[in-house]
Formats: C-alpha cells, sequence, structure tokens
C-alpha cells in the first residue's frame, strides 16, 4: 500500500530532478521529474492548495466569534434653541455555540439636554435550527480531501504511464536484441557455408544465405528505429532534462512487495468516496431537518440624562422574550415581558403564519429518501467494481509469481551461456558471429527481467490506486 513516505520521498526530490540532469538517473528520480513537469499536476496542486485555503476559511468562521460595530443612524438637528446631536452606537459578538451579545447607547446631547441609554442583550439558542456553518465545513473538508487524493491519485497514474513507457522500451530494447541475435546467426550460417560448404558469391547457397542476412539486418535496423522512438516518449514524460539516449532507462528498479495481503474492498477508494459522499449528504439532510427553533433573548438598559428628548421611563428598564418557529407549520410566536420601576411590569405576543405551497413537506421528504437511495447504491455500485479488481489482483499476482520464476531461470541459462562462449571465443573454439549471438540473447533477457520488474511495479501501482491512498493526512 501506499504511504505518506513514499509520497514525500517523492516530492523531497522532485525540485532536485526537475532542474538537474538524468543521465544514470534511478527510477524514483524518473518519476518525481515526471511530475515535475506535469502541467495537469501542476493545476491540482493548485487546486489542493486553494481547497485547503477554503477549508482553512471555514475552520476560522466556525471557531471565531463574530464580531460587529456601528454608529447606527447619526444625526443633527438644527433649531433656534441651538444644536441637538443624537446617534446609537451599537457592537454585537455572536459565539459559535450561538450565543450572541449585543451592547448599545443611544444618545442625544444638546446645550441644555443630555440623554444616554446604554443597554446590553443576550441570546442563547435553546433548540437551534439549521447550522449552514457546519454543513460548509464538512463540505469543505470534504472538497480538501478530494482534492488532495486527486492530485495524489494523478501521480499514481502519471507512474504507471511511466511504468508503462520504461516497459515499452524495454520490450523494445529485447526486440532489438532478437534481431541482433537473428542477425549474428544470420551471418554465421554465411560465413559456415563460405567455410564448409565453399558457397561463392553468385551461387544459390550463398545468394540465400546472403539474403537472410540482409533481411535480418533490416528486421535490426526497424528494432532499433523502433526502440528509439520508445525512448523518445519516455524523454517526453520524463522532461526536458532526460539524456538523449538509452541511459535513460535506469539499471536496476525497486522490488514491489508481492506478498501483501489485499484489504477488504470496503476500503477500496471508490467505496470510501462514496460513503463520504453519504455521510454528507445525511448530514445535510438532518440540518435541514432542524425545523423547530426555540431561543431566550434578555436585555437590560439604563436611562441617564432628562431633558426633551427622554421619552421613556428613567431608570432601569429589563426584558425578556421567548422566541419560537414551530416545525413545518410555518408559526413563529414570540412572548416576552418587560419590567421598569417607574411603569411596572408588561407583556408582548407576537405571532405569524408564513404556509409552505401544500404537499411541500411530503415532496421534500421523499427527495431526502430517494437522495438516500441513491447514495446507497453508489456504495452499493463501487464495492461491486471493488471485489472485481481485488480478483483480477489476485490472479495477476499469480500469473506475474510464474513470470518472474521464468524470467530468473532464462536469465541464469543466458549468463551461464554467455560465460562459456566468451572462455571459448578467447581459446578460439568460438567465432565473433556465434559470441555475438549469446551476447544478444543475454541482454534480451536482462531487458525480459527488468521488464517484468516493471509489470510488479505496475501491479503495485494498481493496488494503491485500487485502494485509499494513505497521503500524510492534514497537517
Amino acid at each position: 500500500m501506499a504511504s505518506s513516505k513514499y509520497f514525500a520521498a517523492i516530492a523531497a526530490i522532485t525540485a532536485i530532478a526537475a532542474a538537474s540532469p538524468l543521465c544514470g538517473a534511478t527510477y524514483e528520480e524518473l518519476l518525481a521529474s515526471a511530475i515535475a513537469s506535469d502541467p495537469s499536476i501542476n493545476r491540482l496542486t493548485i487546486s489542493e492548495e486553494r481547497a485547503r485555503i477554503a477549508l482553512d476559511r471555514e475552520l476560522l468562521a466556525d471557531s471565531a466569534p463574530a464580531f460587529s460595530a456601528g454608529t447606527g443612524e447619526a444625526q443633527a438637528a438644527f433649531a433656534e434653541s441651538g444644536t441637538v446631536l443624537s446617534a446609537s452606537p451599537n457592537a454585537s459578538c455572536e459565539f459559535p455555540n450561538g450565543i450572541s451579545l449585543g451592547l448599545r447607547m443611544p444618545f442625544a446631547l444638546s446645550k441644555s439636554d443630555t440623554y444616554a441609554k446604554p443597554g446590553a442583550s443576550l441570546s442563547i439558542p435553546l433548540l437551534r435550527g439549521p447550522d449552514e456553518g457546519l454543513v460548509a465545513l464538512e463540505r469543505a473538508r470534504d472538497a480538501y480531501d478530494a482534492a488532495r487524493q486527486s492530485r495524489a491519485r494523478s501521480e499514481l497514474e502519471l507512474e504507471r504511464r511511466l511504468v508503462a513507457a520504461l516497459g515499452s522500451a524495454l520490450d523494445l530494447r529485447a526486440a532489438s536484441s532478437r534481431a541482433e541475435r537473428a542477425e549474428a546467426a544470420a551471418l554465421r550460417e554465411l560465413e559456415r557455408a563460405v567455410r564448409v560448404d565453399g558457397a561463392e558469391p553468385g551461387g544459390l547457397s550463398y545468394m540465400e544465405r546472403d539474403r537472410d542476412l540482409r533481411s535480418a539486418r533490416r528486421a535490426t535496423r526497424d528494432a532499433r528505429a523502433a526502440e528509439r522512438q520508445a525512448l523518445a516518449e519516455l524523454r517526453s514524460l520524463v522532461g526536458p532534462s532526460a539524456p538523449e539516449d538509452g541511459s535513460i532507462v535506469p539499471g536496476s528498479f525497486p522490488e514491489p512487495d508481492m506478498g501483501l495481503a489485499l484489504p477488504s474492498p470496503e476500503a477500496a477508494f471508490a467505496v470510501s468516496r462514496a460513503r463520504a459522499a453519504a455521510r454528507l449528504e445525511k448530514l445535510a439532510a438532518s440540518e435541514a431537518g432542524r425545523e423547530t427553533v426555540l431561543g431566550l433573548e434578555l436585555g437590560g438598559a439604563y436611562r441617564l440624562g432628562e431633558g426633551a428628548t427622554a421619552v421613556d421611563p428613567a431608570g432601569l428598564d429589563l426584558g425578556a422574550a421567548l422566541r419560537a418557529a414551530i416545525g413545518k407549520s410555518g408559526i413563529e410566536v414570540s412572548a416576552g415581558g418587560r419590567w421598569n420601576p417607574g411603569s411596572g411590569p408588561g407583556a408582548s405576543l407576537s405571532l405569524s403564519w408564513k404556509p409552505a405551497p401544500r404537499g411541500d413537506g411530503i415532496l421534500k421528504s421523499r427527495d431526502l429518501e430517494l437522495a438516500a437511495r441513491a447514495r446507497d447504491a453508489d456504495i452499493e455500485d463501487a464495492l461491486g467494481e471493488a471485489r472485481k479488481a481485488v480478483a483480477s489482483l489476485e490472479e495477476r499476482r499469480r500469473a506475474l509469481a510464474d513470470a518472474d520464476r521464468d524470467a530468473e531461470e532464462d536469465l541464469k541459462a543466458a549468463e551461464d551461456q554467455e560465460a562459456i562462449y566468451a572462455a571459448r571465443r578467447d581459446l578460439g573454439l568460438v567465432g565473433d558471429s556465434e559470441y555475438a549471438e549469446a551476447a544478444a540473447a543475454l541482454e534480451e533477457c536482462r531487458a525480459r527481467s527488468a521488464s517484468a520488474v516493471l509489470d510488479r511495479i505496475a501491479w503495485s501501482v494498481d493496488l494503491r490506486l485500487l485502494y485509499e491512498l494513505d497521503i500524510g493526512g492534514e497537517e
């Protein structure tokens, strides 16, 4: 499985690989260079950073009190008796838990009169309504997770393309080696015909062997051209710092762990994303269903000063109100009381009704039910695909193990043969064409062995693509 260390290692060398020559580069350096050169990944990195900023802003809005202040309406009245200045400065602070505190101080000043009435209010939610901020926060968190995973999965998909390009280059290198071996065999047959059978130019036997040799040389030329084309495609993927020759292909590759126990399909990336979408849908529906709201408001003020502008009772003024919105009925009610030592107690009541269209509640409930069923269907679809993918990975693992054993056996045999032919050539028992054939066979087996490792790396990448990525979590 992918780990945060894997992605951290790639990220750590990406900047270096982007500007450094890649002659003799390792597999990890080639991958880092390809990532640094890919414009789509660069755009996804920007999108990830913007999603992180959006999440940070929602976290800030969710945790920090919201403060506001203002002068209210400031007025100046000009009369023969003098100028009267008045204003109603106020401030409020709403806390994340829904409690809000307000301060106000209306006042009026004139040459002969003064008036001020500082007051405070406290609002306490007893039964809260829909919290749009909570839904927005979870949407931002989900969007950031999706952006991180999209960037990381794009890097894995790029690695898959890199593995395919390297595998194609090695396969064509093996094909070139086979063509070279066939050319060496054709040359050996021509030399044998001349040396043993006495074939001469112009003779039928010579012409047949010469035609076979020329055909083999053309096949070698075509195979080398195809290999060069594959290397050019590999260079376009890796970036401008890639070398122009075959040294771009590393001499060795990291061996993936093929003994991993595959996790349950429940842990598949697509299943996890479907479940996350279902959780977000349920949260939004749950918040939208909070239709009964109940809140308590407390307030108090104290009047200072006397004069023509002071039209309310003197001294302390206390009040309390209970406000409620009752379910789907559309009814809102407010009941309160007020007490002032100078004028005695008082009570207030207000009632409003704003009915929803007939049947709207039933349609809304049905829509939420269908949305939940659709999300459940998405989860089941993702689970089905994950089970198929797991079975395919298990089957591929068995086939790759067989291919690995075959490649090792062929490579060992080719190494032994090349060593024997090299020793016999030094003794004059083997000709150059025979040794060239053995050397070409060894090069072909080496390419096939490296290609087999790349097949196993591709399996590992597909495994990491299937399952939810471990990309380090949130900072």
